[in-house]
């Protein structure tokens, strides 16, 4: 996608959008579950480039309705300069991953995590590894903005990484976790499993949890590294000081 038609040799996706959306039917009511899915079972992976992946909606039940609003990904896949934007799920309201999912230069903005109950993980993204794939996900240069969970992660839930996860020059802006359950953790993120951020930066990202992470939460007994990462105005409800900025 993103390619200007009179000159194909340039590519900008910021100009010329490519949209994929969720709307079916004659109303703003009726959505596709999944306006993207990566089957099952395939025998090379996928690359999406260029793509801006909108108005997705699971909030059915069963046989994987819930899950992954604007993407639900079954193998492996990379995802190049994608946007995924007002999607909304129960879990992973941008996208599911069971798969090992790929992603350079993509964005994650105002997408919700909300099972209707007070619940929903994971408002951009759920990454849930099934089975033991040789290579771990990685994420380089992503912006996850303005996402929104009524659990746990307000933008990623890091769930199940057979072999880790790496975020790098990754940017967590303004994520919530529902700031008003006093049970939320992990305003950004919520991990567990192996996982690496490397020149990243949290800011602004909030959770209810006192002591829950208003940036990040990582569960006991697994292995977080930060390396040269920026921690800034994170808070839960009911602090704004830097201890609500990880646990």
């Amino acid at each position: 996608g993103d390619e200007d038609p009179d000159n194909t040799t340039q590519r900008n996706p910021a100009t010329y959008i490519t949209t994929l959306s969720g709307f079916i039917g004659t109303t703003t009511l009726q959505r596709a579950y999944h306006v993207v899915t990566v089957a099952a079972g395939l025998r090379s992976a996928p690359h999406l480039d260029g793509f801006k992946v909108t108005n997705g909606r699971a909030d059915g039940s069963g046989s994987d309705k819930d899950i992954g609003g604007g993407l639900l990904m079954k193998s492996n896949a990379t995802f190049q300069t994608c946007t995924f934007e007002s999607n909304k799920a129960k879990s992973g309201g941008g996208m599911y991953a069971v798969g090992v999912p790929i992603f350079n230069d993509c964005t994650f903005t105002n997408n919700d995590a909300d099972d209707g109950s007070g619940g929903g993980k994971g408002g951009a993204l759920v990454v849930n590894i099934s089975g033991n794939p040789n290579i771990g996900v990685a994420v380089r240069r992503c912006n996850f903005n303005n996402n929104e969970s009524k659990d746990d992660a307000g933008a990623v839930y890091v769930q199940t990484v057979p072999n880790g996860i790496q975020f790098i020059n990754c940017l967590f802006y303004q994520n919530e976790a529902d700031k008003d359950d006093s049970t939320t953790q992990g305003g950004a993120l919520y991990t567990i499993g192996s996982v690496s951020l490397i020149n990243c930066t949290l800011s602004r990202n909030q959770c209810g949890t006192d002591n829950g992470g208003g940036g990040l939460y990582h569960e006991s007994g697994s292995t977080l590294q930060l390396k040269n990462c920026i921690l800034w105005g994170n808070m839960t409800d009911a602090s704004s000081l830097p201890n609500a900025e990880a646990d």
